[in-house]
C-alpha cells in the first residue's frame, strides 16, 4: 500500500474579521517546500508549510473593492518569484507580491528560528476585456481560459499577450450546434499545466476534456500549442482533471461521481488526429467509484477537485455534496471519509449498483481496500451537509448574510463539500478546504511504504550474532518468522509487525514509541477478540526533537535485512535507530550533521552506505522551512560519494571509508559484500567489501580505516564512469579495522 493515513486530522483556524460576517468559500489552496497560501472569496493568507504551521499574513480586500470588482474565483502561484495572479468574478485580474522580511516571527523561540515576517500587498489591477473563467501557468507567463472558448497568456504584469482557440475546427461541438441550429461554443472551465509532462489538461464547461501538447519552450509561445486528443466527450460529464506526470496518467473527474484513469498518450484509436474525420475520444484504463462500497451518487454528488499526490502514486478526490476519497491508480481505495453504513456490500449492494458504478467496479472501483475502521479518518458527530452549493454552479455566488442574522450551522469536520485539495512536501500531508468553510482548514496525514523497498525485513536477533544483555528484550520468534513492514512518515516510522511479537521486541529505551492496534468492532463477532494474538500492531516511532527539528521532513529511510537496525536521513545528516536497544543514535557534533546532504541509504551488515551529494536548494530564495544549503566537503568533482559509517557511532573519526563517484548516482544498492551503483546513460558499477570490526576495542577510539587493498578495472565502454578511488580521513597506527575494497571483475562483465 503505497500511502497509509494515521493520526487525527489537523485544523488551521483561519478566520478573519470578515469571515463572522460573510460566508466564505475557498478557491485556491496550495502548498510547497516553504510557504501554504490559501485564498477565499475575499482574503489571501499565507502560512508556514514546516513541521509546525504557523500563519504569517493576511490580506483582507474591502468591501467596496469586493463590490467594484468582484470577489476572488481562480487564482494561481508562481512560487519561484513569490506572485500570485487572482481573477474576480467581475473580470478584473490581481497581482498580489508575496514580501518576506529577515526580521524573525517568534524571536528568542529556538523551533521557529527560520519563520520571518511577510506580507502580501497589491501590485498590478488589470481590467480584462472578456470574462475570464480559469487560469494557470508557468514561470514566465499566465494562461487564462476565457467566456468565448478561447486561451490568452499575459505576462506576470497583466499585460494580455496571444489569444488563441485551441479546439480543432469540426469536432463534435459545432455538429451539437448544428443539430440544434444553434452556434455553441464551449468554454475552458478547468485548465492545468503540467510542465514535467509538457502536457496542458483542459476542461470545457460541456463536459468534455482535452490534452494539449506544450513546446519545451512552456507556455510563452501559445500558437504552438499542439492539440494532442480528446480525453473524453462531453456524455462523460468531466468537471475536473489532473494530469500525474510519474504515472503517465490523467484523471478526470465526473459530474456522476466516478473518477475516469486515462492514459496520457493517446490509444491507437485515437491517434493521430486527423480533420477528416469524427472525433473519438479515448478510453479509460480504470473507472473508479463509491458505487460498489454502498455509496450512493445523491450522497456525494459529483466530483469536484482531483489532485495527485507528488509521486503520483496517489489521487485525491473531493466530491461536491459531501465525501473525500484517496485511491491509488491500481484502483485500492487508502482513505475514505464518508461513514460506511452496515449491511452495504454483498448481494444487496451488488444489486443496487447501476451501470455506472458496475463499470467502476469492472475497473477497479470495486478492490477492496483498508477497512474504514483502521485505514479511513472519520470526522465527528454524525449528519451531513448536502446543501452545499457545487463549485459549478457557483463559480459566481456570493452570498451573505447581517450580523443579526443567525449564521447557517457549521458541518461536521470532514462532512462537507471539497472545495481545493492541495498535497504538502512530499505527500506527508494532504489540505482539504471544505465548501462554506472559509474560517478552517483540514489536515491530513500520511505515511509512506518505503520506495525501492522490495524485500520483506525479517527480525531474529538470536541468530545475528549479537547476543542481548541483562537489560535488552527477548525476541521469542526465530529469524525468518517474523514479517516486518515499515513506514516512513515527515515525523516518525511506523513499524507494522505482529502484535506479540511487537510487544515483546519493543524494550523501554529511549524511542518514544507508541502503539495503536487495531479496534474489534461490532460486526466482527464475539470471537474476534480471540484472535487478538495474531493481528497487527503498529508502532509509531517519533524521531529525536534535536534531529527533526532542524532536519524536517524525513526523506530517506532504509531497513537492514534484519529488520533490527534503520537508518533514517531528513534534510541533512542522519539517525540509526535499533529495535534491540529501542534507542537512537545520532552525531555528536552538529557541525559533522550538516556535512552530509543524504540521497540515498542502504545497508551492509553492519554499516551504513550514505550516497552524499550537493545540497538541494529551495524553490524560492529566503523560503521558509525550505532545504537549506548545507556545507559539504566532497573529494569527488560530481559532489557525490559513498560514505560508510559502523552501525555503533556516527562520527567522522569512525568512517569506515569513502569512494568519490564521479557522476551522479540514480541507484544504490547492496546485497551482502557486495554494493551495486548504477549512474546514467547504462553505466553499472560493482564494488565489493569486506570489514572486519572488533567493537570493544573500536569504542571510545577516535580510528578511521586503512585499506588493505584496491584494485580497478577497465570497464566496458557502456559500464565505465565510476572512479575507484578510496580516501579515509585517518590513517592511524594499531587501527582495529581491516577492509578490503575490491572490483568484482567476474559480476560487472557478467552485468
Amino acid at each position: 500500500m503505497p500511502y497509509w493515513p494515521y493520526g487525527w486530522p489537523k485544523t488551521l483556524v483561519c478566520a478573519t474579521e470578515r469571515s463572522t460576517e460573510v460566508e466564505e468559500n475557498w478557491v485556491y489552496v496550495h502548498q510547497n517546500h516553504g510557504y501554504l497560501l490559501a485564498i477565499s472569496d475575499g482574503s489571501l493568507q499565507l502560512w508556514s508549510a514546516g513541521q509546525h504551521k504557523l500563519r504569517l499574513c493576511c490580506h483582507t480586500r474591502t468591501d467596496q473593492g469586493l463590490q467594484a470588482e468582484g470577489h476572488n474565483l481562480a487564482a494561481f502561484w508562481n512560487g519561484g518569484k513569490g506572485l500570485v495572479a487572482v481573477l474576480t468574478s467581475k473580470g478584473f485580474l490581481h497581482i498580489y507580491s508575496i514580501y518576506v522580511s529577515k526580521d524573525a516571527l517568534l524571536p528568542g523561540v529556538p523551533a521557529a528560528r527560520d519563520l520571518c515576517k511577510a506580507d502580501i500587498y497589491l501590485r498590478h489591477t488589470v481590467k480584462l476585456e472578456q470574462e475570464p473563467t480559469c487560469i494557470t501557468g508557468d514561470s514566465k507567463v499566465l494562461l487564462i481560459g476565457f467566456a468565448d472558448g478561447t486561451l490568452a497568456t499575459a505576462a506576470w504584469s497583466g499585460k494580455i499577450r496571444d489569444v488563441v482557440y485551441p479546439l480543432p475546427a469540426g469536432d463534435w461541438h459545432e455538429l451539437q450546434a448544428g443539430l440544434q441550429q444553434q452556434h455553441y461554443v464551449p468554454y475552458p472551465f478547468s485548465v492545468q499545466y503540467c510542465e514535467k509532462s509538457r502536457a496542458l489538461v483542459m476542461v470545457l464547461s460541456d463536459g468534455s476534456c482535452a490534452l494539449l501538447g506544450v513546446p519545451s519552450a512552456g507556455l510563452s509561445f501559445l500558437h504552438d500549442l499542439a492539440f494532442s486528443h480528446w480525453v473524453c466527450s462531453p456524455s462523460s460529464g468531466a468537471t475536473c482533471a489532473s494530469i500525474g506526470a510519474s504515472a503517465q496518467m490523467v484523471a478526470v473527474g465526473c459530474s456522476n461521481g466516478q473518477l475516469e484513469l486515462y492514459r496520457l498518450q493517446p490509444s491507437a484509436a485515437n491517434s493521430p488526429y486527423q480533420e477528416d474525420m469524427l472525433p473519438v475520444a479515448d478510453t479509460p484504463v480504470r473507472v473508479l467509484s463509491l458505487e460498489s462500497w454502498g455509496h450512493r451518487r445523491y450522497e456525494t454528488g459529483g466530483i469536484s477537485k482531483v489532485q495527485w499526490s507528488p509521486d503520483s502514486r496517489a489521487i485525491a478526490v473531493g466530491y461536491q455534496t459531501q465525501g473525500l476519497v484517496v485511491w491509488s491508480p491500481s484502483g485500492c481505495r487508502l482513505l475514505c471519509t464518508l461513514r460506511q453504513v452496515p449491511n452495504t456490500f454483498g448481494r444487496d449492494s451488488a444489486r443496487r449498483t447501476n451501470s455506472g458504478g458496475a463499470a467502476g467496479a469492472g475497473g477497479g472501483g470495486g478492490v477492496m481496500g483498508p477497512r474504514a475502521s483502521s485505514g479511513s479518518v472519520v470526522g465527528g458527530d454524525e449528519g451531513t451537509n448536502s446543501s452545499q452549493p457545487s463549485p459549478r454552479a457557483g463559480l459566481a455566488a456570493h452570498r451573505r448574510f447581517s450580523r443579526e442574522q443567525a449564521p447557517p450551522p457549521q458541518p461536521a469536520l470532514l462532512e462537507a463539500g471539497v472545495a481545493a485539495l492541495a498535497w504538502g512536501l512530499m505527500g506527508y500531508t494532504l489540505l482539504v478546504a471544505h465548501t462554506g468553510c472559509g474560517w478552517q482548514l483540514v489536515e491530513l496525514q500520511f505515511a509512506h511504504s518505503l520506495p525501492n523497498h522490495h524485500r520483506v525485513a525479517h527480525a531474529g536477533v538470536g541468530t545475528q550474532g549479537l547476543t542481548a544483555g541483562a537489560h535488552q528484550p527477548q525476541l521469542h520468534r526465530q529469524a525468518g518468522e517474523e514479517e516486518l513492514h515499515v513506514l516512513q512518515a515527515h515525523d516518525r516510522l511506523l513499524i507494522v509487525a505482529e502484535a506479540i511479537q511487537a510487544s515483546n521486541s519493543m524494550g523501554s529505551g529511549a524511542g518514544h514509541s507508541h502503539h495503536e492496534s487495531r479496534t474489534v468492532t461490532a460486526h466482527e463477532g464475539p470471537d474476534a477478540r480471540t484472535h487478538l494474538g495474531s493481528d497487527l500492531l503498529t508502532s509509531h516511532m517519533m524521531l529525536p526533537q534535536q534531529y527533526i527539528a532542524s532536519n524536517w521532513p524525513v526523506v530517506h529511510v532504509a531497513v537492514s535485512s534484519s529488520g533490527i537496525d534503520m537508518a533514517v536521513a531528513g534534510q541533512r545528516g542522519l539517525a540509526l535507530y535499533s529495535r534491540l536497544t529501542d534507542r537512537w543514535r545520532l552525531f555528536g557534533d552538529v557541525s559533522q550533521e550538516r556535512r552530509i546532504s543524504c540521497r540515498m541509504l542502504c545497508w551492509m551488515e553492519s554499516a551504513i552506505i550514505v550516497c552524499s551529494g550537493p545540497p538541494v536548494p529551495g524553490t524560492m530564495s529566503g523560503e521558509v522551512g525550505a532545504f537549506h544549503t548545507a556545507t559539504t566537503t566532497s573529494f569527488a568533482p560530481s559532489g557525490y560519494e559513498l560514505l560508510l559509517f559502523p552501525r555503533y557511532h556516527l562520527d567522522f573519526s569512525s568512517l569506515l571509508c569513502r569512494i568519490p563517484l564521479s557522476q551522479p548516482p540514480l541507484a544504490v544498492d547492496c546485497v551482502g559484500q557486495h554494493i551495486l551503483v548504477a549512474s546514467e546513460p547504462l553505466e553499472i558499477a560493482l564494488f565489493k567489501v569486506q570489514i572486519k570490526l572488533w567493537f570493544p576495542s573500536l569504542l571510545g577510539k577516535g580510528t578511521g580505516l586503512k585499506p588493505v587493498g584496491s584494485d580497478s578495472i577497465s570497464a566496458p565502454s557502456h559500464l565505465r564512469g565510476l572512479a575507484g578511488l578510496v580516501t579515509t580521513d585517518s590513517e592511524q597506527p594499531g587501527a582495529q579495522n581491516d577492509m578490503e575494497l575490491e572490483f568484482d571483475q567476474e559480476a560487472i562483465n557478467g552485468t
